[in-house]
């Protein structure tokens, strides 16, 4: 069910200084859906706006200029945005190079939820899920679980000792087995 312009504007803040920093800012946007959205208070952010947009997205939303951000999981890796409330719709990605949808992993479902409460920003957190109702039980079961940390070092080893050989961290064998054990 759309809002009403007037339901709309409830997300703005109060104080003047936020909209207009808002109306400032949506001059500078490229993207026709952030100009749409940005004087209602509301950003978007996925991997095809430019980046420019994104910025501005992400430090309007740090500024909490934007108090409603829709984005995809861009956001999950790699950009430190504290949010009270996360609310992920949809468990599954489509993988290309397994030709279907697949469900995101423990590891991102956990990184998205982790934005929600952190405490240097917030008292509370919420994480909702919103999922197949097949995916219902893995997931309230992902809320107890501890998931194994698995080194994944093993893999890399022959790139990691080439890396400590040109550091001159190992010169000769010797070298090398005394390292291997200090590297884990």
């Amino acid at each position: 069910m759309a809002l009403n312009k007037d339901e709309l504007f409830k997300l703005i803040r109060d104080d003047s200084a936020t909209k207009e920093i808002l109306k400032t800012e949506v001059n500078m946007a490229i993207n026709n859906d952030v100009k749409d959205l940005l004087p209602f208070g509301i950003g978007i952010h996925h991997a095809g706006l430019p980046r420019d947009d994104r910025k501005m997205i992400e430090d309007l939303f740090a500024r909490k200029h934007i108090q409603l951000l829709v984005s995809t999981a861009t956001l999950a890796w790699g950009v430190n945005l504290p949010a009270h409330t996360v609310i992920i719709k949809g468990t599954q990605i489509y993988n290309a190079e397994k030709g279907k949808w697949t469900e995101l992993s423990p590891q991102d479902i956990l990184q998205m939820l982790g934005r929600a409460g952190r405490p240097q920003y917030d008292i509370t957190g919420e994480g909702i899920i919103i999922t197949s109702h097949q995916e219902l039980q893995y997931y309230l079961s992902l809320n107890n679980m501890q998931l194994p940390i698995e080194s994944q070092f093993i893999s890399q080893l022959v790139d990691q000792l080439n890396a400590e050989i040109v550091m001159g961290s190992a010169a000769n064998v010797r070298d090398a087995v005394n390292w291997l054990p200090h590297s884990y």
